[in-house]
């Protein structure tokens, strides 16, 4: 009994200096963002800052880039969402559910698609966005964006295809459905937790993304946040930390806002096939 209560309570004291971990980041960025600039150098470094402001954040919702970076990336991400979701769902009902020649190529290749980095296969992309004109538009960041998170969206979405009974579609054709009305009636309805799941790594990898924003624009027109955060606020010879912190924060709100509501659901989409019955 003593035994495990210390056991406990080394684990917990663990777990408190991890969350601290990975929290102070978080924390530091934060305290930079309503550290006034006049003390935001001072000495000795203080924890929490002698004087409070949010006029960083007042001057970022002025900042005209600022926000047509956001709008940028709210359209990336939304049109990314609605161009993988769609296909994910479609080929990992085809993994799922039919047997052809070559599925498992197909499969294997998907799943090893994942291993080659983004900066491997960036010339390639922008000289071919070149040729047929995608450079400086939504529609080649939405397609740079999909092709890169299909594949573990297929693999997620497939799990939980695969944990729906397949007696559900045959009784469904029985009735007089085809495979696309039982996808869309059935089996759709039944996989919303996996489907969430995808949506949501779907929306952080397009959020998140900094290569493709960076190489694929070269106007601000067309930038998204994470690059455009970093060409605005950070030059060769000063960076604009109060600006670059308080707009990092906002940057990070819809992703805190997402897992909050949704991590049940991205949880249980993430966890679906692990446990065979």
């Amino acid at each position: 009994m003593i035994y495990k209560t210390k056991k406990k309570i080394v684990l917990t004291l663990l777990t408190f200096v991890l969350v601290i971990f990975v929290m102070f980041p978080i924390f530091w960025m934060a305290r930079i963002s309503i550290t006034p600039k006049s003390i935001l150098f001072s000495r000795p470094v203080r924890i929490l800052p002698s004087q409070i402001t949010f006029k960083t954040f007042g001057e970022l919702f002025n900042h005209s880039k600022f926000l047509k970076y956001y709008m940028n990336s709210i359209i990336v991400a939304v049109g990314t969402i609605l161009l993988c979701s769609f296909t994910s769902i479609l080929a990992a009902y085809s993994f799922s559910r039919f047997s052809y020649k070559g599925k498992k190529t197909l499969m294997l290749i998907s799943l090893t698609s994942q291993m080659f980095p983004a900066a491997l296969l960036i010339l390639s992309l922008y000289l071919l966005y070149q040729k047929i004109g995608l450079i400086n538009s939504y529609q080649g960041l939405i397609l740079a964006h999909s092709s890169f998170a299909l594949p573990l969206s297929i693999w997620i979405i497939k799990s939980y295809f695969d944990t729906i009974p397949k007696e559900l579609e045959d009784s469904a054709k029985m009735d007089g459905l085809g495979k696309l009305k039982s996808l869309f009636y059935i089996i759709i309805p039944l996989s919303y937790p996996g489907i969430i799941a995808a949506t949501i790594y779907i929306f952080i990898y397009s959020w998140n993304d900094f290569i493709f924003g960076l190489t694929l624009t070269t106007q601000d027109k067309f930038r998204i946040l994470a690059p455009g955060i970093s060409l605005t606020f950070m030059g060769q010879m000063e960076y604009l930390w109060s600006e670059m912190m308080s707009a990092s924060i906002l940057t990070s709100l819809p992703i805190v806002i997402a897992f909050l509501f949704l991590q049940k659901y991205f949880v249980k989409g993430l966890t679906a096939g692990a446990v065979k019955q």
